[in-house]
């Protein structure tokens, strides 16, 4: 039969892997699932929300996909490559926003900002307090 100490060590294992497994469900939910539904999303909203013509929505789209493709290294069957480790998450932000921004006019680009500062306190707001900016 068990000691107290050890079914103390086996149900508190438990509970952290079975905590870690439902905070990890409840944000892969969060983030929408699908990536291809993701971005039709976001390209219906800033279409919207920026009155893109058909060639901006395009031209965004495309930089959407290529900086997707670019920010995720091949897994080597053990995980993330070593040598293709991604870069900083804000760099990345702030380089992507940046291509955007290159395709807007003066009036789109401050509408673009107010999205992105919308979509940052969304996502905040989704984190755990530990976690926020």
């Amino acid at each position: 039969m068990l000691n107290k100490k050890t079914c103390l060590i086996i149900t508190t294992l438990f509970l952290l892997v079975f905590t870690n497994s439902l905070f990890s469900q409840n944000m892969r939910g969060r983030q929408g699932g699908d990536p291809k539904e993701r971005l039709e999303s976001t390209m219906k909203d800033l279409t919207q929300k920026l009155s893109l013509t058909e060639e901006q929505a395009e031209n965004i789209r495309d930089i959407f996909v290529e900086h997707f493709k670019n920010s995720r290294p091949p897994m080597n069957g053990r995980g993330r490559g070593k040598a293709d480790s991604p870069p900083p998450m804000m760099k990345n932000q702030e380089e992507l926003d940046k291509k955007i921004i290159e395709m807007l006019t003066d009036e789109q680009v401050v509408k673009f900002k107010e999205w992105r500062d919308e979509m940052n306190k969304r996502r905040n707001k989704d984190l755990p307090s530990g976690l926020r900016k």
